[in-house]
């Protein structure tokens, strides 16, 4: 099974229940980590559970998640019918060797480790460089998380 994007099943539910914070003021620690093509992370993956996980990198620089914390300085908001959030600044990791990189999955390490997203994008590759994800505008049609 490949990697596949998605906002993860658990998180629609935990979102219901008050688990997680994504407010600017108050927020939840949030963290991402990074997925070869090899991995099998999808909106099925309910919790992040460690370097171990099927498919995460592994480089030098990139020990594990834990240590790219998401920037949050925008609280989630609605427009219309819709309801939107997305990270404050990009995510950088420096120096990384990689292969075959291709996902993205977003957590909150203050519930738990709980899984909140997947993201896929074309497979990239670098033997030490920085990879970096954008983020994109905190608007509807834009936003990394969109309830409609």
């Amino acid at each position: 099974m490949a990697n596949s994007a998605g906002m993860c099943t658990t998180f629609k539910q935990e979102i219901l229940v008050a688990t997680h914070n994504l407010t600017a003021t108050t927020p939840h620690t949030l963290r991402m980590a990074l997925f070869l093509v090899a991995g099998t992370i999808s909106p099925a993956t309910a919790t992040y559970t460690g370097p171990a996980m099927s498919g995460e990198l592994v480089s030098a620089n990139y020990p594990n998640a834990t240590s790219n914390n998401v920037t949050n300085a925008n609280s989630p908001n609605t427009s219309g019918t819709s309801a939107i959030w997305t990270p404050s600044a990009a995510m950088n990791w420096t120096s990384i060797v990689y292969t075959s990189l291709d996902c993205s999955f977003l957590y909150n390490s203050s519930a738990g480790n709980k899984g909140i997203a997947a993201f896929t994008f074309a497979a990239q590759t670098s033997a030490g460089g920085n990879f970096t994800l954008t983020m994109p505008p905190h608007a509807v049609g834009t936003a990394l998380l969109q309830i409609t």
